[in-house]
């Protein structure tokens, strides 16, 4: 046969007579995918006609536990050149394709949780549900009030959000400890009790179990740090308390 100038390459039928020099391409024989990023196994997977990412990722042993499940890619050669596609589980591959799982975002817990620590972000989630990812919270913590630290404009802001308020990636979510107040002298039950917002001195003395039969009522005090400096001022039952005050409950004689 007289010698070609060229390659030229033509699909043939099984029964084709092969001739000398011929080069016999086997489609299908040796052509993989590949599976890169957050899977339990990745690497390079023999390819088969008309798999789908789910198949190709089932085969590097599924995902991982930090992966992203909603941003996979797929890096394909198109037209000489690398391109990364965003792709669903029925994606079809193609030879040569490499599946990139990332590793998905993260939000932070701090503070009063049980298990604080870094936790995998999921869209829509709020500050409630944050909370419960980190086990809820502990018996010191803040329930009237959650923070979040987020980046804004390379800025950490401190913000305080409801429970319902949405969380972003890479915020982070503080309990913060409960504050106290300190009632003692002539009530029930003396000691340190959790503030809220709106106490006053009345609700204290009912936290601490109410007077005893000893108290003089009338001469309760509130001692106040103000500035640095302790100060002390006649208490009103319906008067507000703040964070740290100590209420005290005199003994009448008489």
């Amino acid at each position: 046969r007289p010698k070609a100038t060229g390659v030229e390459m033509a699909t043939v039928a099984p029964e084709a007579a092969v001739l000398p020099d011929d080069i016999l391409v086997v489609e299908g024989q040796n052509r993989k995918f590949y599976v890169s990023g957050e899977v339990k196994t990745p690497g390079g997977y023999p390819y088969k006609e008309g798999m789908n990412v789910q198949k190709a990722l089932a085969m590097a042993g599924g995902l991982g536990e930090k992966a992203e499940k909603t941003g996979l890619k797929i890096v394909r050669q198109v037209q000489g050149r690398e391109e990364a596609l965003s792709v669903t589980l029925t994606t079809t591959l193609l030879p040569e394709d490499t599946i990139v799982v990332p590793e998905g975002q993260k939000f932070y817990v701090s503070g009063e949780v049980r298990t604080p620590g870094r936790f995998l972000y999921e869209p829509g989630l709020t500050a409630q549900k944050a909370v419960s990812m980190a086990g809820g919270v502990t018996e010191r913590a803040d329930k009237s009030e959650i923070k979040v630290n987020r980046l804004e404009d390379g800025v950490v802001r401190a913000v305080v959000i409801e429970a319902q308020a949405p969380i972003l990636p890479n915020d982070v979510v503080v309990v913060a400890q409960a504050q106290k107040i300190f009632v003692e002298g002539e009530v029930k039950h003396p000691g340190h009790f959790s503030f809220e917002k709106g106490m006053t001195v009345h609700m204290a003395i009912a936290m601490a179990g109410g007077f005893t039969d000893k108290a003089s009522q009338g001469s309760t005090k509130v001692l106040r740090n103000v500035n640095g400096q302790e100060q002390s001022q006649r208490a009103k039952l319906d008067g507000l308390v703040q964070p740290n005050d100590i209420i005290v409950v005199p003994q009448r004689f008489f």
